[in-house]
């Protein structure tokens, strides 16, 4: 239940974040504020909050390239709204969200997809770096820099497609091996 009222509690954050109008950015404040005061109720790690942070900004920043008249308050935005998930990721742990997504009866279905791409996230991470040692095993080229270059581009769309492919196939397997053990969607 105490899940259930964290997980209420960010995405409230999070959606007053997205409604304060861009013409006044001032109300932006409150729920700035609302959130150092639950970090440091919570007694966050701030250390990996700004590792974090560092690491998923220039994503956040991206927008600059798309909205340049309105680019600083939905930076600002954006900042904040991962300020909110990153400390909310501290306070919970994963099973523990999804938990609170369940009593908040979010589909079963999306629940499992999440849970599962979380679970073999580390696979996908390590077949990538087994075919992108396999490319670079192969691929030695001597020529000019203009041609390796177009090579390495068109080499990492062959790379990505590969390993989409790879993954489709894997999925499918693993789900007709948890099916034959019993499982299904509803997790009954």
């Amino acid at each position: 239940m105490l899940g259930a009222i964290r997980l209420s509690i960010f995405l409230s954050i999070v959606f007053i974040i997205a409604w304060v109008p861009i013409a006044d950015p001032l109300w932006l404040t409150v729920p700035a504020f609302i959130l150092l005061a639950l970090s440091l109720f919570f007694s966050v790690r701030w250390t990996s909050v700004i590792r974090r942070w560092f690491l998923l900004e220039p994503f956040v920043v991206g927008i600059w390239i798309l909205a340049w008249d309105r680019a600083e308050i939905l930076v600002l935005k954006g900042s904040l709204s991962l300020w909110a998930m990153i400390i909310l990721s501290e306070v919970m742990s994963f099973s523990e969200i999804l938990k609170a997504l369940r009593k908040f009866c979010v589909p079963l279905l999306l629940i499992n997809t999440i849970s599962l791409m979380y679970r073999y996230r580390f696979l996908l991470v390590q077949e990538a770096a087994r075919m992108k040692r396999a490319r670079y095993c192969r691929s030695f080229d001597s020529s000019n820099y203009f041609r390796r270059k177009m090579k390495l581009w068109w080499l990492e769309a062959s790379v990505a497609g590969q390993l989409f492919i790879r993954t489709v196939l894997g999925a499918e397997r693993v789900y007709s091996a948890m099916c034959a053990r019993g499982w299904n969607v509803s997790g009954n």
